[in-house]
């Protein structure tokens, strides 16, 4: 493994990738064998890649200084050799996206981002490493999304005080964010006087994606498909996301815990929301934590 220094940043991209970032290349920097390790944060074992890359650290043209003693790297415009990506992503609301802008240029170029074609300043959750070329969110949200571009350019006290003249390069990507799954509309409690009247609860999903809840009665899935459920699911097509079980006639047999329940199969997140059925007098009793 390499020894760690501040030229080197390990991170993760928007597209998933892990990426080993160096900043500044040197010649020492080549002909190396470069790797990666992957953890097991449970067990901790550690495997290490049988895949290795050799970088190649290309020498660059070199002119006379002026100085019988050195020799001058020659001036080359900049550019972009990996730029971001992915160009469109769309993540939800609360992750964590990085990007990185690769460039090379003689001498070093300045990277950085700029929001909606620099009308906008970044957002707060934003942090920029122009020695690196990453640009990354934290906690990312719903008003951070939209246009944005990474700029690379020569610094302005290179272009002023030499000839080297103004060079700008620009990579585009777009950000889109959609909420994260809540549950907005929990379904209310349900206390009956008599057998037979119609009970009915509502649960509304945001941040679904158009799925709707499911709903479980004491623990146990209710397939609205049956009729000798005792339950009918109507949903909304107008609304996705909402969803009303209804008791068309009340049982005392159905007496219990009513729950709603979110799946977001993505980010492996489920949120879920509960009410009672009961006859007027009754109550829940809840059994004692072992």
């Amino acid at each position: 493994p390499h020894p760690p220094t501040g030229r080197f940043r390990a991170v993760q991209l928007a597209d998933g990738v892990f990426a080993l970032v160096i900043s500044k290349v040197l010649s020492d920097d080549g002909d190396k064998h470069y790797g990666c390790n992957a953890t097991n944060p449970i067990t901790r074992q550690t495997v290490e890649s049988p895949v290795k890359t050799v970088l190649k650290v290309q020498q660059p043209f070199l002119e006379p200084s002026g100085s019988p003693y050195e020799e001058a790297v020659s001036p080359f415009p900049p550019k972009v050799v990996s730029p971001p990506r992915p160009t469109e992503l769309t993540v939800t609301e609360g992750v964590n996206v990085t990007y990185t802008c690769i460039t090379e240029s003689s001498p070093i170029a300045e990277v950085s981002y700029l929001r909606d074609e620099g009308r906008l300043a970044l957002p707060t959750t934003a942090v920029e490493s122009r020695d690196f070329g990453i640009l990354q969110f934290a906690d990312i949200r719903q008003e951070d999304q939209g246009g944005y571009l990474c700029r690379v350019t020569y610094r302005k006290d290179l272009t002023a005080s030499s000839h080297l003249r103004v060079e700008k390069k620009f990579a585009r990507f777009n950000i889109a964010v959609k909420k994260r799954l809540s549950i907005v509309t929990k379904p209310n409690d349900v206390i009956v006087d008599e057998p037979d009247v119609e009970a009915s609860f509502e649960c509304r999903l945001q941040g679904s994606s158009g799925q709707s809840p499911l709903w479980f009665f004491n623990g146990r899935l209710i397939d609205a498909r049956d009729p000798a459920s005792g339950f009918v699911v109507q949903e909304t097509p107008s609304d996705p996301g909402a969803s009303r079980l209804i008791v068309p006639r009340f049982d005392p047999s159905y007496r219990g815990v009513v729950q709603c329940v979110a799946n977001d199969r993505e980010r492996r997140i489920w949120e879920s929301a509960q009410a009672v059925l009961l006859m007027q007098g009754e109550s829940v009793q809840s059994q004692p934590l072992p």
